[in-house]
C-alpha cells in the first residue's frame, strides 16, 4: 500500500511506502522537506440487512394465565399438523416459518383415560416474508379452546388469514363412554353432555359432522343406563 502526498513546494504528486507515514522526506524534484500524513484506515463497509419482505415469517401463541382447575392443563400445539410444543399456563412461543399457507391448532390434554379432552379446530394462516400473527389461547368451562387470531403484523406487513377448519368430533369417544355405561353409570352421563354440547357445533357447521351418528348412538346407550 502506497500514500499519495502533494509537495507543497512543486507541486509535484508523489507516492510513497506506508513505513514513511508520520515521517519526513524530501521531495526528488525541488528538495522539500515533506510531511508524510499518517495512512488511513480503510473504511469498512456496513452490514447489510436484508429488506424486511426478507424475514422469515412468525406464528406466535400467547396462552392467559387463568386460575380455574381445568386450565392447568398442558396445551399441545400442532403447526402444519405436526406437534410444536406445549403451552403451561401463561406462556407464550413464537414459531419462524417460511412464507405460504400454515395451519394451527391446539388440543387440551388430560391424560389418562381421556387423553383430548378439548380441540380448538384449524386456523388457516397466510403469510408472506416479514409477516407476523399472533394467536390468543384461553381455555373456557363449556367450550372447546378458545383460540382466537389477532391481527399483528410486523411494519409495513400485510397478512392475510383466510379459513378456519371444523373442530374435530368427539363420536368415538362419546359411543365408548355409552358403551361404559353399562358398567358405570358416570360414563353415561358424560357421554350425554359431551353430545349435547357436540350436536349444535355440528348444525352450525363448526364441528366435523361426519362425527353425529356415533355421537348419537352414543348419547343412546348412555340414556338407557
Amino acid at each position: 500500500m502506497s500514500i499519495s502526498v502533494e509537495c507543497p513546494g512543486c507541486a509535484k504528486r508523489l507516492k510513497t511506502k506506508d513505513e514513511f507515514a508520520g515521517k519526513r522526506i524530501k521531495c526528488p524534484a525541488c528538495g522539500q522537506v515533506i510531511a508524510v500524513p499518517m495512512a488511513c484506515p480503510p473504511a469498512q463497509a456496513e452490514p447489510t440487512r436484508p429488506p424486511p419482505g426478507n424475514q422469515q415469517p412468525i406464528i406466535e401463541i400467547q396462552r392467559a394465565e387463568q386460575s380455574w382447575p381445568f386450565s392447568k392443563l398442558p396445551a399441545v400445539v400442532f403447526l402444519d399438523e405436526r406437534e410444536v410444543g406445549r403451552l403451561a399456563n401463561g406462556e407464550s412461543y413464537s414459531f419462524e416459518v417460511g412464507p405460504g399457507s400454515h395451519t394451527v391448532e391446539v388440543d387440551v390434554e388430560a391424560g389418562g383415560l381421556i387423553s383430548t379432552i378439548w380441540k380448538s379446530g384449524a386456523f388457516e394462516v397466510t403469510l408472506k416474508g416479514g409477516e407476523s400473527v399472533v394467536f390468543n389461547l384461553e381455555i373456557r368451562y363449556g367450550a372447546v379452546v378458545d383460540l382466537k387470531c389477532a391481527r399483528q403484523p410486523r411494519k409495513g406487513a400485510v397478512k392475510t388469514i383466510t379459513t378456519r377448519r371444523p373442530m374435530s368430533h368427539r363420536g368415538m369417544r362419546i359411543l365408548v363412554f355409552g358403551l361404559l355405561s353399562f358398567l358405570a353409570g358416570i360414563a353415561g352421563l358424560a357421554a350425554l353432555g359431551w353430545g349435547f354440547e357436540d350436536l349444535p357445533k355440528m348444525n352450525r357447521g363448526q364441528m366435523d359432522a361426519s362425527g353425529r351418528s356415533l355421537t348419537v348412538a352414543g348419547m343412546v346407550l348412555g340414556r338407557w343406563d
